[in-house]
């Protein structure tokens, strides 16, 4: 099976995260020209080193550097010919250039047979690590058996070097966070003094509609302390709308929404790559990836009220229900990709928030706290969960 959108995206992700911390460490490898006795043509000849670097490539990405032709010729004094590199030279040539391994070989005719024979050296110690051959009986089938020869040949640097341990695969389980506790309602004031009652009730007891427009700052809560820490908030946008109808005279009442709200969230890192050819010099290279959910939520919340109808704060607690309408994922120099089909359609969890109603204008804040785990792909492992607060402002009538 193959790996699914929001798996891809994330893994690219972390791998982008993880180039600092592993490209500090990583051996270089130089794949000199191979001598041409065979008097193949110039391109011909350079295509056979060009496959060992390409097989080399295949190592794992956080333990080599793999040095370009280009590299290689800059760093060495003038008047030196690697097509004419043989025996110590080999080895000289790696040293020079700053190589810890470097791969030289011979391309020749034998009776009818196209040979190649290639060898890996540690420049070091100068030590010969691995030799291979490969032949063919013309310059059209020589690529296979000379790419299969290379990979042998390379396989043998895994005795020597312990592959680096790939992001995500050290995961220290951490305990759950404790489940949020709905605040007590505050003490309700002591009784005005006994004034005389109106025959009309006031409006403040009497159930409202309410409409809000507001700014949302999302985020994704990881299990894998690692991946919460790259992870920031997201600013999007929400809209509800609902009903207050209160429960009795001492200001509890009930909150019904149902609204449209942006969630997801905003990862960056800052990744070394090799910048200069000549010196290895590094330069900083910043990434970033927008994770966008949009759901149609329903809100239902438990209100304490305190106040009168002018100046009135409160408090809300209850639960939301989210029905999942998109989800993509940008990241940068690739496109939008749909990742819809690995999320859950629903999401649901808790609400806390407060506000402040001063005639028919309402100021809220109020946070979402999603305890479904939003990853439902085969191929990514740990959870993940959403998290959203939306600040808004609401007409009450």
């Amino acid at each position: 099976m193959s790996p699914r959108p929001l798996s891809l995206c994330l893994i690219l992700l972390a791998t982008l995260l993880s180039a600092t911390a592993f490209g500090q460490g990583r051996k270089k490898i130089a794949v000199l020209e191979f001598v041409n006795l065979a008097e193949l043509t110039g391109p011909e000849a350079q295509y056979v080193p060009d496959l060992v670097r390409g097989e080399a490539t295949r190592l794992p990405q956080g333990g080599y550097l793999i040095m370009t032709r280009e590299n290689i010729l800059e760093m060495l004094p003038p008047g030196v010919d690697l097509a004419s590199c043989e025996g110590a030279c080999e080895v000289e040539t790696g040293r020079n250039v700053g190589a810890d391994y470097v791969v030289s070989g011979q391309i020749i005719r034998f009776g009818s047979q196209i040979k190649v024979s290639m060898k890996l050296y540690e420049t070091g110690t100068g030590a010969l690590l691995a030799s291979e051959r490969a032949s063919a009986a013309n310059v059209d089938a020589l690529e296979p058996p000379v790419v299969a020869a290379a990979k042998r040949m390379l396989n043998s640097l895994s005795a020597l070097d312990e592959p680096p341990v790939a992001l995500g695969a050290l995961k220290t389980p951490l305990p759950e966070a404790p489940a949020a506790v709905t605040p007590a309602p505050e003490p309700t004031p002591p009784p005005a003094p006994a004034q005389a009652v109106s025959e009309d009730k006031p409006k403040a007891r009497e159930t409202r509609g309410v409409i809000r427009l507001g700014l949302s700052s999302a985020r994704l809560r990881f299990d894998d302390s690692d991946l919460d820490d790259q992870y920031d908030a997201r600013t999007g946008a929400g809209i509800f709308g609902g009903v207050i109808m209160p429960l009795g005279e001492d200001g509890a009442a009930l909150q019904l929404e149902l609204g449209w709200i942006e969630k997801g969230a905003e990862a960056s890192a800052v990744a070394e790559t090799t910048n200069s050819a000549s010196t290895f010099e590094t330069q900083q290279t910043s990434f970033t990836a927008d994770f966008l959910l949009t759901y149609i939520e329903a809100m239902a919340a438990f209100r304490y009220e305190f106040g009168d109808a002018g100046f009135q704060p409160y408090l809300l607690a209850g639960l939301f229900v989210g029905f999942l309408q998109t989800a993509e994922v940008e990241l940068d120099g690739f496109d939008t990709v749909d990742i819809k089909d690995d999320l859950p359609e629903l999401d649901s969890g808790i609400v806390l928030g407060g506000g402040l109603d001063l005639g028919a204008l309402s100021l809220e804040l109020r946070v979402d706290v999603g305890f479904v785990n939003l990853n439902q792909s085969e191929d990514l492992e740990g959870s993940f969960f959403s998290t959203a607060g939306l600040l808004s402002v609401g007409y009450v009538f």
